[in-house]
């Protein structure tokens, strides 16, 4: 287990029985037609599909089926859609960003309910490697190599790229200071 995972549980103790924790990887890899980074499946494992700050959830498939994990195929591309033709960079020039299941594509790995995504840029062969992505609805930021539980500790410790993405965290109700199943 990583260091900013461990940090992270200390933090926010995860749930005891954390729901859609149990994923049939080589499955759902063998679909995708790719490997998901080990700190993605260690954070899986610890605290499953549960939601972060009433605003946040990974994005992934349990793949308990064969036609769960080909359906999830389906829902990467719906999901990654709205990018086509639609990434900027911060002073919004036009950037093109290939994306799943182009090579180097961008893969959706954390969404929010704003319709943000958290993408890896598939561009190295190792996926503990991959950069991290952030597309807010057109601008994309870059974040580099960064694991799901380094942004979450990273926005709790109000960090200045965090901070950009998800506001202070000195804003938010304290009861929103959680993550729920």
């Amino acid at each position: 287990m990583e260091a900013a995972l461990k940090k992270l549980v200390e933090r926010m103790p995860p749930p005891k029985k954390p729901r859609f924790s149990n994923v049939d990887w080589d499955r759902l890899e063998k679909a995708l037609g790719l490997t998901y980074p080990s700190s993605f499946k260690d954070f899986i494992d610890v605290y499953g599909g549960s939601v972060w700050f009433d605003n946040v959830c990974p994005f992934f498939s349990e793949a308990r089926t064969e036609k769960e994990a080909k359906d999830f195929v389906q829902s990467v591309k719906k999901k990654l859609a709205p990018l086509q033709g639609n990434t900027f960079d911060e002073c919004f020039n036009a950037i093109e960003i290939p994306l799943y299941p182009a090579d180097n594509g961008l893969f959706p790995f954390l969404i929010d309910y704003s319709g943000n995504l958290f993408c890896w840029q598939t561009d190295q062969n190792s996926p503990d490697k991959w950069p991290v992505v952030f597309w807010n609805t057109g601008p994309i930021t870059i974040l580099e190599k960064l694991t799901i539980a380094m942004l979450i500790d990273d926005w709790l410790m109000r960090k200045p790229h965090m901070v950009k993405i998800w506001g202070d965290i000195n804003e938010y109700e304290p009861d929103r200071i959680r993550l729920t199943e």
